[in-house]
């Protein structure tokens, strides 16, 4: 079944989502002008939360299915507050006595937040032209605990996009990790130039997955 072209035009905007059905001749479109996708009342009873409609499958679902928020109880305002907080170095005791959530519960709003966004990273960060990838691995420790752990970065030094982050100990493996994921994310053909801070494990590295080392470009640091 296909959405006929006549019809009243449409009283809600419906952009941005699309049939979750897999059956569906409108699976994942996610253009209003093309998709089957209608407004259907709402649920909730702290917050109104908005349900659509595909009228081709007739699928039902929640506006956000397939977010952080999705099946949470507490108001949306609330969740992003305390984000936003946590991402400004609040305490996360402070948020629990102000807003009255439990400290796990926090845990799992920023899981949640986490996963997501690595989801529409590893969508939208595809097929890149970059033209100069600064590589950096960055230190830090686990907070109440003794452990250390290495923050991997590869900077786009134009744009300062970040298409790869990785966490974990400063080793060979962890060099060849990011560059092949960095490798994944080029457009076929890209060669950008590379710089760091002349950590041994790049040269091996870069060398195994793109097959050269620019050297010049190498800072003049000791490892």
């Amino acid at each position: 079944m296909k959405k006929g072209k006549g019809g009243r035009p449409k009283q809600s905007i419906t952009e941005g989502h699309a049939c979750l059905n897999p059956d569906c001749y409108y699976y994942g479109i996610t253009n209003q002008t093309i998709h089957a996708l209608v407004a259907n009342g709402s649920h909730g009873t702290r917050e109104k939360i908005g349900d659509l409609t595909c009228q081709a499958c007739q699928a039902g679902f929640s506006r956000r299915r397939n977010t952080p928020l999705y099946r949470l109880k507490t108001p949306s305002e609330v969740v992003e507050k305390v984000m936003l907080l946590e991402a400004h170095g609040v305490e996360t005791s402070v948020l629990e006595e102000v807003y009255q959530v439990r400290e796990s519960t926090i845990r799992t709003w920023l899981t949640r937040g986490g996963e997501h966004g690595r989801k529409l990273h590893d969508r939208f960060f595809r097929n890149l032209l970059l033209d100069h990838v600064q590589l950096d691995e960055l230190w830090g420790n686990i907070k109440r605990s003794a452990a250390e752990v290495w923050v991997w970065t590869a900077t786009e030094a134009k744009t300062k996009i970040i298409p790869v982050i990785q966490v974990g100990e400063r080793s060979q493996a962890m060099a060849y990790s990011v560059l092949h994921e960095l490798k994944s994310r080029l457009a076929d053909g890209c060669l950008p130039i590379f710089s760091s801070d002349g950590l041994k494990h790049y040269f091996y590295a870069i060398t195994a997955h793109f097959g050269f080392w620019h050297q010049p470009e190498v800072a003049k640091k000791p490892i």
